[in-house]
Parts: C-alpha cells; structure tokens; sequence
C-alpha cells in the first residue's frame, strides 16, 4: 500500500508522542455506521438520475467517428501535368470517361463495373489477384486497402476544384500519387484538389491540348461516392460515382 506524504508525515509525528487512549468498542460503530450512510447517499443519487442516463449491463461503448487527418487540400498548377495526346489514349476511352465541366475523369465510369472486392482489405482482395500482387498487397498491410488511379484532363487555361463534400463520409479519400501495392488508409488522402489547366497547346495528334494530371482515389470498401467539382467562378456540380457492381449510386 502506498501512503502520500502528508498522511505518511503526520502517522510518523503521532507516533513520535504518546498514543491517545480510545474506546475499544466506538471505532467500529461509527465506521460502520459511516459506511451505511455512504452507501445510502450513492443509492439515493444513482436512483435520481434519468433512465436515458443509465447504461444497460453490457451496453457498447461509443466510439468516436474517424475523421482526415492532416492538410485536407493539394493543388496542382501546369508544371505538374503534362499534354495529353489524343493518340496515346486506347479507342474507345469515352466510353469510360466521365467529363464534369471542363475537367474529365479517364477510366472513372469503369469503377461501377468491378467486383466489390476489388475495394476490399488487403486479406480479403489477395485471394482474387496474382500471387505476386497479392505478395504485396497483404505486405504492405493486410487490414489496408489499395488506391484506384486514374489520369484527369482539364481544358486548356481552366481550373477546377474536386472535392469530397461530407456525404463521402471518412471511407474515401483522393491521392496525388498512389502507390502501386496498397498500404493505404482513407486518412492518408486529403478531401479536395485543385488543378490548373495549362494554356491552350493542341497536339501534332488533334487533341485539344488538354493538361493530364495523375489522381489516386482511396475507397475503403465499395460505395457510391458523390464528388463535387467547381469550375474557377462557376458553379458546383455533384455527379455521384459508384465504386463496385454492389454499390449502384
């Protein structure tokens, strides 16, 4: 048992002088009448409290909602992209391509046609892939999930705003620069990016000279995500993706 000073102090200096006599029979009385009253005080608040107050035996402990951590912000201006030729793209691309504005997501309208899994924990989507994909994955974090990654194009001298508005919840997040084997969780993204478009320099193929910027997009689970997009001095526009064939937006 451990004694604080002061109690410790004051039991040496009574110890020091002579012992007070007491009754042999008094201390146990007011004691146990002492603890009696103790107890009916406890009883008496305890019964006064509400019953919405009162927690069932057993009852689950809350937990607080997980929220971003860190800068919830990147921007991207036209040093950070690069012209995207017409030629490099495979046929049939706006097929999967979904345009917002003056900026189109490349590959995005594909997310609605893949197995759920594919947004899955690590331990879960391994035994769908590759041995060696799978190698990596669950090494990078069996309880984390892998980022999507996708190119964006924006016209030529625009800029615009993506940004995960709080419907998306704290289960998805965007990445500037996935990497390839996972290891993510949602709070490692950040909830809005800006791009700056460069100036109009159509290419030797016919495209527009649009600027191409990589984006990751962290998806804890398969869901349907809304994104808002603001072009500079326009106004927001919501398009709500789903991410999975068992998330239908």
């Amino acid at each position: 048992m451990t004694i604080v000073p002061e109690l410790r102090d004051g039991l040496v200096a009574a110890a020091s002088g002579p012992l007070p006599r007491r009754p042999t029979t008094a201390l146990p009385i007011v004691l146990a009448v002492g603890a009696i009253a103790i107890v009916a005080v406890t009883l008496t608040i305890a019964a006064s409290r509400p019953q919405a107050d009162r927690e069932p035996a057993g009852a689950p402990t809350p937990v607080a909602a997980s929220t971003p951590e860190g800068p919830q912000e990147r921007s991207f201006g036209c040093e950070a992209g690069f012209s995207m030729q017409a030629s490099r793209l495979q046929d049939g691309w706006r097929e999967a391509a979904i345009t917002v504005g003056p900026i189109t997501f490349l590959e995005l309208g594909d997310m609605a046609r893949l197995p759920d899994w594919n947004f899955a924990q690590a331990r879960e989507r391994a035994p769908h892939e590759e041995p060696e994909w799978a190698e990596q994955l669950l090494e990078n974090g069996p309880d984390k999930w892998a980022a999507v990654y996708i190119k964006v194009l924006v016209e030529p001298g625009r800029s615009v705003r993506v940004e995960l508005p709080q419907e998306a919840g704290t289960g998805v997040s965007l990445w500037e620069a996935p990497r390839m084997f996972g290891g993510f969780v949602p709070s490692d993204g950040v909830r809005r990016v800006r791009f700056a478009g460069c100036d109009a320099r159509p290419d030797a193929a016919g495209g527009g000279g649009e600027t191409a910027y990589p984006l990751g997009i962290i998806v804890a689970g398969a869901q349907c995500v809304p994104f808002d997009v603001t072009p500079e001095g326009g106004e927001t526009i919501r398009r709500r993706i789903a991410f999975g064939r068992g998330a239908p937006c």
